[in-house]
């Protein structure tokens, strides 16, 4: 078990576009009844509503969305309840009801605004039974309808306050940019630490690399993939090398509002490195691959909860690291981002 020591209630905070996701392992027979290919991973349209209704009755249910699914993994390795929080919008249906339920049975405090007309977001994950592929379908819904002014309301504004590390995801940018500059503000003007991830290369690229690359000097620690980082770097930093070294120096040397804390970027290729560059310089880190990989959803959001808990404890960037890569091998043996029912890390 990770090391104990007593965090306060609320500690961490994190904010995004919550899914409920639901995983299933299936055979060919399955994806071509719902005219789905392996490996793909697409937005939900009308003919996938009976996907969704099946998967409802056989799916297993977990907690999903970037920034809720690194919440959700602090609290697991940690084994500490309601030291999380996370915000963001859901629709006033059932599958908001099952998300409040498996967030409370997880320790998580949520506070989600609720939309009136959209259904809460839900992605499908479909891992094949022959070769463990995985296809995804996503019904976004609510998780993209977040409106600042849920922030002005007294007792939500307070759960922000009450956080010492705070989290969000290139996603919730193009959601509600304007909540997103709010809580990086906050943490700055407060002396917080401040992480986001990358999310995906399309949200590195032009057009929306421009929103990323304004949140980018109140980024404390940034986590993403290597992909992802090398798109970042050649659109909006105009990084001509194609060195992994190169992108990360250009990211970790970007200006920052607060020049007292420097940034840490973590980037990762799955299941080979996560590569941390710091201002000491930059370290790979290898990973250890379990003999049988059920899934990779969601394993870099684990990698990044594991970061983020050890951080909060003080520890060092070799620490931080191993935690994190421990997090995302025990979630590589999962269907989407889920642990077993407790960790066994000494380090």
């Amino acid at each position: 078990m990770a090391e104990k020591m007593i965090l306060r209630r609320g500690s961490f905070f994190g904010i995004g576009n919550p899914l409920l996701d639901v995983s299933k392992e299936v055979d060919e027979d399955f994806l071509e009844r719902y005219k789905l290919k392996e490996n793909e991973a697409i937005l939900a349209r009308d003919e996938h509503a009976p996907l969704f209704r099946t998967l409802n009755k056989q799916g297993r249910l977990a907690i999903g969305g970037s920034s809720q699914n690194v919440m959700r993994t602090i609290l697991w390795f940690l084994q500490q309840k309601h030291i999380a929080s996370y915000m963001g919008c859901v629709g006033d249906d059932f599958e908001k009801q099952n998300l409040m339920q498996l967030a409370e049975s997880a320790g998580l405090d949520v506070k989600y605004q609720t939309h009136a007309k959209l259904t809460t977001g839900r992605c499908a994950v479909l891992i094949s039974s022959r070769d463990q592929v995985r296809t995804m379908v996503a019904s976004l819904g609510a998780s993209e309808a977040f409106t600042a002014d849920f922030l002005d309301e007294k007792e939500n504004w307070a759960v922000i306050e009450q956080a010492q590390i705070l989290c969000s995801e290139g996603f919730f940018l193009v959601s509600c940019r304007e909540a997103f500059m709010r809580v990086c503000e906050h943490a700055f003007k407060m002396g917080k630490i401040f992480s986001m991830t990358l999310s995906a290369k399309y949200i590195c690229d032009d057009p929306i690399g421009v929103r990323l690359l304004s949140a980018l000097p109140y980024a404390d620690v940034v986590f993403g993939y290597e992909d992802e980082a090398r798109v970042l770097a050649k659109t909006q930093l105009r990084v001509q090398s194609t060195s992994l070294h190169a992108v990360l120096e250009a990211i970790r040397d970007t200006p920052k509002w607060n020049r007292d804390r420097p940034r840490i970027v973590v980037v990762t290729k799955i299941p080979e490195r996560t590569t941390v560059a710091t201002v000491d310089g930059i370290k790979e880190y290898k990973w250890k691959k379990p003999s049988k990989i059920i899934d990779t959803h969601g394993c870099g959001d684990a990698l990044a909860g594991g970061f983020l808990a050890y951080l909060a404890l003080g520890k060092n960037i070799d620490q931080c690291a191993n935690a994190g890569l421990y997090c995302a091998y025990e979630n590589l043996q999962q269907l989407g981002c889920q642990f077993p029912a407790k960790p066994s890390y000494n380090g």
